[in-house]
């Protein structure tokens, strides 16, 4: 399984890498990217097993990715996991180095500027709002702006202009 994932999580982390900077969230993220890559290495090559609180933490951040637009609550993914809230709380922050709330705005940001700077159709700030799960535009449009300084339909008219 692990080396059907390999060259996922390279494509995955090579498009953080584009589009984030080292010290940034994102780049906190793709620093996670390369130790999840790691693990997947490691154990397809040698046998190794990552630690539990590892797995469970890449799970849950595989979850989470997967369904941006609503993603499972703490609550849930701790009882996926088999371990207490708090518990999970711990082992994904170790991993992480974030909550998962923190985690969730992070992938949606990353989320949302990998769609703008590919985008092949006009896409309006309100459907981009609803595919990532914020129930308001405007709550959308302000987290955009302070993640990366400028508002979504501003980076997408700089990024067609290039």
């Amino acid at each position: 399984m692990a080396a059907l994932l390999i060259p996922h999580m390279l494509s995955q982390a090579a498009r953080r890498l584009a589009l984030s900077s080292p010290n940034g969230p994102l780049g906190l993220t793709l620093r996670r990217d390369a130790f999840d890559l790691l693990h997947l290495v490691t154990t397809e090559r040698f046998g190794a097993q990552p630690n539990d609180n590892s797995a469970i933490a890449i799970r849950a951040g595989e979850l989470i990715r997967s369904n941006l637009a609503n993603p499972p609550s703490v609550s849930d993914l701790a009882r996926i996991a088999n371990v207490a809230t708090s518990r999970f709380l711990d082992m994904f922050r170790q991993h992480y180095g974030m909550s998962p709330a923190r985690f969730i705005r992070t992938e949606r940001m990353y989320r949302a500027k990998e769609r703008l700077q590919n985008a092949t159709e006009e896409m309006t700030v309100n459907q981009l709002a609803g595919e990532l799960g914020y129930r308001s535009t405007s709550h959308f449009v302000q987290a955009f702006r302070h993640e990366h300084g400028v508002t979504p339909a501003a980076f997408a008219r700089n990024t067609s202009d290039v």
